[in-house]
């Protein structure tokens, strides 16, 4: 446990009517920082970040940014901070009807079914889901648009089977001394991340065949425990049922055995798809463990929920820390709930073992870190970022995911992810800080 004090020198610094101001009210109006005298402001600074009723270290962060008022060329960004901002931009955004009409206007143009008989040469963009197609050397040009989920026949004859990878644990049972997974089954009845000691009977020390492994990681959020509000937990668990009802979705209307297209010509997935995670577990979870009645019987119960994760799960992860919402939702759905079963985490905290640790646990954990290297690296790396700012850690990404391929097969997936941007709107996983912003620099070397 690390302790929250600071050195006793600073019991002497009277940080006067600052020491009752909410750091919100600082950053609104730091004048009453001018009354602290000159020679002790950084000092009365740092004992103002301590003297919150939290002590995450984003809590102390944004009440450390509050008393500073010397700022450097780039300012120090904190969960907190980013969430006062927000709010503050949310005051002064202006409703626009006719914005939000024109914006969609391209969803309810008038489309063709397949190029005229008379086509030629054409230039092409890829905007979202959406192919523009223009004629080449005509003067009058006509902008045809084509979706990619359902695309020209042109294109669907060129495209190529590209489905996601089987994992390595699909062909081979890996247990390695001091590795254990956590079902995330067992994350949801809890509600939040405990340490390993408190649930080793619950982990698991072995994979096997039909269920998907993916590694979790994400800076902490205090000194003492990674998550201890428990709403990365939340994200975490409502984001992974959200793709697992996509993955259904994509099964029932491609169909379970087909596979992912992709235009060669293009470079791009063609017809229904869905994010890398989602695809992943289709091959991984629901190819071994369903056939067709049971895939129409997972589909009911995903499509009643839709309106819960159409947003991959982002509103209902943020109104129900400690997961009770999603435990309901579950009992509700028993084929979903035994895909459920099928999916499994690493993470640190839950994983192995924590400080203070017995004379064995220890021996445990140091086995653990040197197997760590192993799985990961031959881990498909993907990192998930937010449309229009917040990332994720994790598994899912509006705009696609970056994958890094490492040690030469399909080995565990490894998710790795921070989140970046002002906004708490998107597709997000994890929360976490921006992805090489001081801020994120800074907890990395917290």
């Amino acid at each position: 446990m690390v302790g929250f004090s600071i050195p006793l020198p600073f019991d002497e610094i009277d940080l006067g009517p600052v020491a009752s101001m909410a750091p919100e009210a600082l950053l609104t109006d730091p004048t009453p920082l001018a009354d602290l005298p000159t020679g002790v402001r950084a000092a009365a600074a740092l004992k103002y970040s301590r003297a919150g009723n939290s002590q995450t270290y984003d809590h102390i962060g944004l009440r450390l940014t509050a008393a500073n008022q010397a700022r450097g060329p780039v300012a120090l960004q904190t969960l907190d901070g980013v969430r006062l901002e927000r709010s503050r931009e949310r005051k002064v955004e202006v409703s626009d009807p006719i914005a939000a009409i024109l914006e969609e206007e391209q969803k309810l143009r008038h489309r063709l079914f397949d190029l005229p008989d008379d086509t030629g040469r054409f230039s092409y963009r890829v905007e979202g889901r959406l192919l523009q197609l223009q004629k080449v050397a005509e003067r009058d040009t006509e902008t045809w648009t084509f979706p990619l989920t359902a695309p020209l026949p042109l294109l669907q004859k060129q495209a190529v089977p590209s489905d996601a990878p089987r994992l390595f644990t699909q062909q081979y049972r890996i247990d390695v001394p001091g590795l254990f997974w956590l079902p995330l089954s067992t994350l949801i009845a809890c509600g939040r991340f405990r340490r390993y000691q408190d649930w080793r009977t619950d982990v698991r020390p072995d994979t096997r065949p039909g269920h998907f492994y993916g590694f979790v990681s994400h800076r902490w959020l205090s000194p003492a425990q990674p998550d201890p509000e428990g709403a990365q937990a939340a994200f975490l668990a409502w984001q992974m049922f959200a793709h697992l009802c996509d993955a259904v979705r994509i099964a029932r209307y491609r169909g379970l055995d087909q596979p992912r297209l992709r235009s060669l010509s293009l470079g791009f997935t063609v017809g229904i798809s869905g994010s890398d995670l989602s695809e992943s577990l289709l091959v991984n979870v629901l190819r071994p463990s369903l056939d067709e009645p049971l895939l129409a019987t997972a589909w009911t119960e995903a499509r009643g929920l839709q309106s819960l994760t159409e947003d991959k799960g982002v509103a209902a992860a943020t109104a129900d820390v400690g997961l009770a919402r999603l435990q309901s939702v579950i009992a509700d759905c028993p084929t979903l709930a035994r895909l459920v079963d099928r999916i499994h985490i690493w993470y640190d905290y839950a994983c192995m073992p924590q400080a203070p640790r017995t004379p064995d646990d220890d021996a445990l954990f140091r086995q653990g870190l040197q197997s760590l290297p192993n799985p990961a690296s031959r881990a498909h790396h993907r990192a998930a970022r937010r449309n229009g700012g917040l990332l994720i850690a994790g598994m899912v990404h509006a705009r696609g995911a970056c994958r890094r391929r490492q040690g030469g097969f399909n080995g565990t997936a490894h998710w790795i992810g921070a989140k970046n941007g002002s906004r708490w709107e998107g597709r997000t996983l994890l929360c976490d800080a921006p992805r090489g912003s001081p801020a994120h620099r800074l907890a990395r070397g917290a």
